[in-house]
């Protein structure tokens, strides 16, 4: 990764803040909004990590399993404050 941070890293980097946003905005009246756009951004930064390290063209083969096993598809942070969206 650019910044010198591993794969490993750099997705726990990502989680932490994510759930750091939604932990500092938890009392938000439109929260689960809030947090359902957070995990969205959240899939897409890391779709982006995936297609700076493999290319564009072997993202856009993967199917939903393949996703799923990449954590793409499944990429959610859940501060525990309310019920999923």
């Amino acid at each position: 990764m650019n910044n010198g941070l591993n794969f490993s890293q750099f997705t726990q980097k990502l989680s932490r803040r994510i759930f750091s946003y939604q932990s500092t905005y938890a009392d938000a009246k439109n929260f689960n909004h809030f947090k359902y756009e957070l995990n969205s951004e959240g899939k897409k930064v890391l779709r982006s990590a995936f297609t700076e390290l493999f290319g564009a063209a072997a993202l856009e083969n993967l199917n939903p399993k393949k996703e799923k096993f990449l954590g793409i598809d499944v990429f959610q942070i859940d501060s525990g404050n309310v019920e999923p969206v």
